[in-house]
């Protein structure tokens, strides 16, 4: 009689502890496969979101009208230190009596630490972007014209000195029908007769807005620069100068932008954001703003802001130039400032490149046997003109690129 087969030994590597160990392992490569593909995600997100807000405006139209150059001997704020300066650092701007009583020049403060009336919060802005805000004023427009009409009676009551900024409105464009409420007494039930309608166009003294040029143009869907907020808010202010019987006020002329960045989440480089800041400057005074906005600036683009101021302290007049220089090659911007209206008056070339158009080179006519020839990184090099011309190279960008001031002034 034959023996039964002997059933075969189990393998070693079928046991229970082999296979629980074989599952881990499959487990820990799909979490690592798993943990992977999330990376790779979100890592690709950022870069489709920085590739989306890194756009910058193709064009930059002129302003039709640029508003005149103050006059030398006008400007606000009684006299007091840093008001004539045409470029605005970014401080928090409150209003209201009792804050008039403390910090305007004189108030209690000033007297306080001896200041006599050289210190002290000269100009007041009503409020911080109240036409986007779901919480206060959107959708109540004549409310905050009350507002701005009640506060600026109040603080000009304290202090005779004092200017009143309104309405601070986000660039972009979406504030223009807010606007156009605020000025013309609306409220939402309908207009309310004069005394009781109020509009923010007679007390204010200074149109305030915001302008972030590359985040409104990668939202916006369109080209938003500094030129066409400006010129869409001053349109409505200018419609309604003389429309509401007793609402009349005379023409703004005053217009500072009061917060802005090319972008606030730093997505273009700090050194495009610098060969920006001049660009944003330059185009903005030749509209007519008369102050602009400096803030959350990175060390180049401080590098670049220095040489700026340094050497356009007052910017006025500032005018597009292009057809006084002659252009070698490329295509260019250019504005020119003059010290005064007299023909051997000192002189500033501001030139850049355009944007993806590559380098360009131009001659430009001066007037001095050396000028100089400053960078946005601050850095100047005397040049010596050939047959009252200096030929000036211009490095591009895809996006932005630096420019260069040509200082043509006595004793440069």
């Amino acid at each position: 009689m034959l023996a039964p087969p002997t059933p075969p030994a189990p393998s070693p590597g079928l046991g229970p502890t082999r296979v629980v160990w074989q599952r881990g392992r499959r487990l820990l490569r799909g979490c690592a496969f798993g943990c992977l593909g999330t990376v790779v995600l979100g890592v690709g997100a950022v870069i489709c979101i920085a590739f989306y807000l890194s756009q910058v405006p193709k064009t930059y139209p002129s302003v039709a009208q640029p508003i005149p150059p103050p006059a030398p001997e006008r400007h606000w704020g009684a006299n007091l230190d840093g008001f004539t300066s045409p470029y605005l650092g970014h401080t928090g701007i409150e209003f209201a009596g009792k804050l008039a009583l403390r910090y305007s020049p004189g108030g209690t403060l000033a007297k306080q630490q001896g200041w006599g009336g050289r210190f002290g919060v000269g100009a007041w802005e009503i409020e911080n972007e109240p036409e986007g805000y779901l919480t206060n004023w959107k959708g109540q427009a004549q409310v905050y014209a009350e507002l701005v009409t009640k506060a600026a009676a109040r603080i000009k009551q304290v202090s005779p000195q004092a200017v009143i900024l309104a309405p601070a409105v986000a660039g972009g464009g979406h504030g223009s029908a807010w606007i156009d409420e605020a000025l013309g007494g609306e409220y939402p039930g309908g207009a309310l007769p004069p005394p009781a309608r109020c509009s923010i166009g007679p007390p204010t003294d200074v149109v305030s807005f915001h302008c972030y040029e590359g985040l409104e143009t990668s939202f916006g869907g369109a080209d938003r620069t500094i030129e066409r907020d400006f010129s869409e808010i001053r349109a409505v202010f200018e419609k309604w100068e003389n429309r509401v019987p007793r609402l009349e006020y005379s023409r703004k002329e005053e217009y500072w932008q009061t917060e802005g960045n090319f972008d606030f989440l730093g997505v273009l480089s700090a050194k495009r954001r610098a060969a920006w800041r001049w660009q944003f400057f330059t185009r903005a005074f030749a509209a007519g703003i008369r102050k602009v906005n400096v803030m959350d600036a990175s060390g180049p683009e401080r590098a670049a802001v220095r040489a700026y101021v340094s050497t356009l302290p007052n910017p006025f007049p500032m005018a597009p130039a292009l057809a006084s220089v002659q252009v070698v090659s490329g295509t260019t911007a250019v504005f020119r400032h003059s010290d005064s209206p007299a023909a051997d008056a000192g002189q500033v070339w501001i030139a850049w490149a355009m944007a993806g158009n590559g380098a360009a080179v131009l001659e430009v006519p001066v007037l001095r046997p050396l000028v100089q020839v400053v960078s946005v990184d601050g850095h100047s090099e005397t040049v010596l003109p050939l047959q009252g011309r200096i030929r000036l190279y211009l490095p591009g960008d895809a996006k932005m690129a630096p420019g260069l001031l040509v200082v043509d002034r006595p004793g440069k």
